[in-house]
């Protein structure tokens, strides 16, 4: 029985109004003034294709010999193929030794 008291109590008092003031445009963001100069211009170099995409050696290439996979290379000896994940990368599959 209280509860529902002080709910009536709370909906019978009046609200508080609040004076609260708006900033303007200007205050919020400052106008930003144009100065009409001229752009200066720029030279640029445009690269090469070989610049971007220097011709691929089979030097920078490792492939795997159990899954065949072809990638180029990081590191001087890589630790495992990407693809298949094998430390054996280097050493050929049984079946094909085997021929």
């Amino acid at each position: 029985m209280k509860n529902m008291a002080e709910e009536q109590m709370v909906e019978d008092k009046p609200v508080p109004s609040v004076n609260v003031e708006v900033p303007s445009e200007e205050t919020l963001m400052p106008s930003l003034k144009v100065e009409d100069k001229p752009v200066p211009s720029v030279n640029v170099e445009v690269p090469s294709e070989e610049t971007l995409m220097p011709s691929l050696k089979v030097e920078d290439t490792n492939k795997c010999l159990k899954c065949g996979h072809v990638w180029l290379r990081r590191v001087l000896v890589p630790v495992r193929c990407p693809r298949c994940q094998t430390c054996k990368w280097q050493t050929p599959r049984k079946a094909e030794i085997q021929k």
